[in-house]
Parts: structure tokens; C-alpha cells; sequence
């Protein structure tokens, strides 16, 4: 005989306990939210376009072209320092959706505290 009787119960509460745990996750998804609102800083970067711009490309031709960053490594560093210097910083809410598909939270509505 292939399996004692012990052996087969065994197996058998295996598969019980792991379809009851898989059941229970699936069931338990539903539960989180898709929706929520959170309170942040924004950058508001729809002022001094040009600046930032001279900002980026000066940034990048100063860039060290003998250190270990990649060019593409440069570009969006250059981006994140103008972005810092250039654009104001404001506190926010922002309303997002759950991607249910990836898990991250997707931006759907921006409102500037005291607008």
C-alpha cells in the first residue's frame, strides 16, 4: 500500500487547513478599502517651468561623468532638486483609489489646503 492510514489523514488535514487559509485571505480582501483620503504635502511645480528647465540642464551637464551614477540616474536627481528648490510646497488632501491589480494607490483628486 502506498500511503497508511495515518499518512493519508495527515495529507488530507494538510489540504483542509491550506484550502480554509487561501479561502479565508480571499474572503478577508474584500474587507480592505479601495478608497481613501490622506493629508500630505504637494509641490505645486505649474510656476517657474522655465527655471526649473535651465535648472535640469545645467544640472546635467555639471553632472561628474566619471562617478558610477548612470545618465539616466542624473536626470531624474536633477528633476527631484529643482522640483525641491523651484516649486512651493503646500499641505494637501489627496483622495486615491487602490490599483487592485498592483496594490499601490492611485492619485484621482488633489485639493490645496486653503483654496
Amino acid at each position: 500500500m502506498l500511503f497508511n492510514k495515518f499518512e493519508i489523514i495527515i495529507i488530507i488535514s494538510i489540504i483542509i487547513f491550506l484550502g480554509l487559509m487561501f479561502y479565508d485571505l480571499y474572503e478577508n480582501q474584500s474587507n480592505y478599502p479601495l478608497h481613501r483620503t490622506i493629508q500630505t504635502v504637494c509641490k505645486q511645480c505649474d510656476i517657474a517651468k522655465e527655471e526649473r528647465a535651465s535648472f535640469i540642464l545645467d544640472c546635467l551637464k555639471n553632472a561628474n561623468p566619471k562617478s558610477d551614477e548612470e545618465p539616466e540616474d542624473w536626470i531624474s536627481l536633477c528633476e527631484d532638486m529643482a522640483e525641491d528648490i523651484y516649486c512651493k510646497k503646500s499641505p494637501c488632501i489627496v483622495k486615491q483609489i487602490k490599483n487592485e491589480k498592483y496594490g499601490n494607490w492611485i492619485d484621482i483628486d488633489i485639493k490645496m489646503i486653503g483654496e
